[in-house]
């Protein structure tokens, strides 16, 4: 069988690709195979991303950060994360 999209992994970041590869007008209809190594039976990851407004994402999502820190040998900064 042939496939438009093959992601691998079916963590957040493929199934939100493959979420929104499915509302797109142009790419609805793609053929997507999505391969995911091992059985996924409890929530080992943390995902996180930016966007500003209401998402489609809203209804699960159960953290939101307001600052991000950025630490290296000669430096070490804080910032408030804002839309």
């Amino acid at each position: 069988m042939k496939y438009d999209f093959i992601i691998c992994g079916g963590g957040m970041a493929g199934l939100s690709l493959a979420f929104y590869l499915n509302r797109s007008e142009k790419l609805r209809n793609s053929k997507i195979l999505i391969v995911e190594p091992g059985e996924k039976n409890t929530n080992d990851r943390t995902w996180r991303f930016w966007e500003s407004g209401k998402g489609v994402f809203d209804e699960i999502l159960y953290g939101e950060w307001k600052k991000l820190r950025m630490v290296g040998h000669d430096f070490d900064f804080d910032f408030e994360l804002k839309p």
